[in-house]
């Protein structure tokens, strides 16, 4: 069965946490951890999805490094042989700002609890 209640997911995640996580008027919600970074969860409740992101970098460098190229362009290969529903780098061209985020399915977050998500999601941010 297909959950697309994002409100209560989103309450289970805070009773998780011990905090009181509510959506915004946009479908928002700001998580601070360690005082040093922001998670957004975003709930897009028409497609069923729950969209994850932090910002990685505040300025893209203009040299990242062939490398670095290569990590990119292989997780958002990975995440598409995946079908989704995993951490991708992307670069969001209104802020100007490289951002890790998430794409979380209706029947992804029907098959995992939302707290087991964001941990993933923040161990792999902190290995980046």
């Amino acid at each position: 069965m297909i959950i697309n209640d994002h409100d209560s997911l989103l309450s289970e995640l805070g009773d998780k946490l011990e905090l009181n996580l509510t959506f915004d008027d946009d479908r928002n919600c700001e998580i601070v951890l360690d005082n040093d970074y922001c998670i957004i969860i975003h709930s897009a409740d028409d497609d069923g999805i729950i969209i994850i992101s932090t910002v990685i970098k505040n300025k893209i460098l203009d040299d990242v490094g062939y490398n670095t190229l290569l990590d990119i362009l292989d997780s958002a290969a990975s995440a598409y042989l995946q079908g989704g529903n995993v951490p991708v780098i992307g670069y969001d061209e209104e802020s100007g700002f490289t951002i890790l985020y998430q794409v979380c399915t209706a029947s992804y977050l029907a098959q995992n609890k939302l707290i087991d998500i964001l941990t993933s999601f923040i161990q792999y941010f902190k290995n980046i």
